[in-house]
């Protein structure tokens, strides 16, 4: 493809930037392989307490209703306030989402509550994420309280559908 009028050198240098985002989709690709391949962590010695708006929030207490619950990690900087965009979007959530439903159908395997917290809160990107298979979505920036009260409301429409 050419665009008109475009120089030589123009074509040169959109050639080598398509082979680097080319090179780069397939190294995010392996070091997604890679984590997916890593075996299971470590177990958790003491209660870890989040601070909402409403007081004190033990990570036992998002079990109380289930016992999966899926995090996305978060890499913060020593002075930031808010997680860098560009350290928490090597993963796609969409294609994850998508990949986890198509093997609960594969295996028969019921349904894991997922959640996207994303800034991407358009209504189309909310409306992407469901399509996906993700139970609900929350904007960035994430507020514990509003955290638990989307996974308490998730966990509460699994259990209403499994009853």
């Amino acid at each position: 493809m050419q665009f008109p009028n475009e120089s030589k050198a123009y074509r040169a240098a959109r050639n080598d930037l398509l082979k680097a985002e080319i090179d780069l989709r397939r190294q995010i690709e392996k070091v997604a392989t890679l984590r997916r391949s890593l075996p299971a962590g470590g177990e958790v010695a003491e209660e870890y307490v989040f601070d909402g708006q409403q007081g004190k929030v033990k990570l036992s207490q998002l079990f109380e209703r289930g016992d999966t619950l899926v995090a996305y990690s978060f890499m913060y900087g020593p002075k930031m306030q808010r997680a860098c965009p560009m350290c928490t979007a090597v993963l796609d959530g969409l294609n994850a989402t998508r990949e986890i439903r198509a093997l609960e159908a594969a295996l028969g395997l019921a349904r894991t509550p997922i959640v996207a917290l994303s800034a991407n809160a358009l209504p189309e990107h909310i409306a992407e994420a469901g399509a996906a298979g993700m139970d609900g979505h929350l904007a960035k920036p994430i507020r514990p309280d509003d955290l638990i009260a989307l996974l308490s409301r998730t966990l509460e429409e699994k259990a209403a559908q499994a009853a």
